[in-house]
Formats: structure tokens, sequence, C-alpha cells
């Protein structure tokens, strides 16, 4: 089934008269938050992997840093401690 917001929102990004947004209403906002009730039955899994996502962007973000750290003391930038 081809969603027919995305290929009007693509359509008027390659168009030169792009389509105006629709305005934010509460409406609109409980239709999107109809999503929790989807994941309710499987809330445990869901918080699990949002603590696992935050886990494993905070290592990855770790050896840049390190690295970083290591080469300003290669450097003479920083005094090592």
């Amino acid at each position: 089934m081809v969603n027919v917001r995305f290929v009007r929102e693509l359509c008027s990004l390659m168009s030169e008269n792009p389509v105006p947004r629709p305005k934010f209403s509460i409406s609109s906002l409980k239709e999107a938050l109809r999503i929790f009730r989807f994941i309710l039955p499987y809330r445990w899994q869901f918080i699990i992997g949002l603590v696992l996502l935050f886990i494993s962007s905070g290592v990855f973000m770790i050896f840049p840093f390190g690295i970083g750290l290591m080469l300003d003391v290669a450097q003479g930038k920083v005094r090592p401690d």
C-alpha cells in the first residue's frame, strides 16, 4: 500500500510549488500517539531496547573521544594526568 502523504511530500519537494505543511492540531497528535497503543503489550522489550540503544551509542562515542585525547597528548596540546 502506497503512503499517500509520503508520495505527496516527495512530489512537493521535486516541484516548484511545494504543498503547504498540515497544521498541528490535537487530532493529529492523537493520531500520532496511537503507536503507543501498539507498543503497550511490548513495553518492556521497547524499554530494554531503548536502554541498549543509548548504551551502544555511548560506547561508540567513547572511542572517537579517547582517540582525540590521545592525539592531543601526542601533539603536546594537553598535559597527561
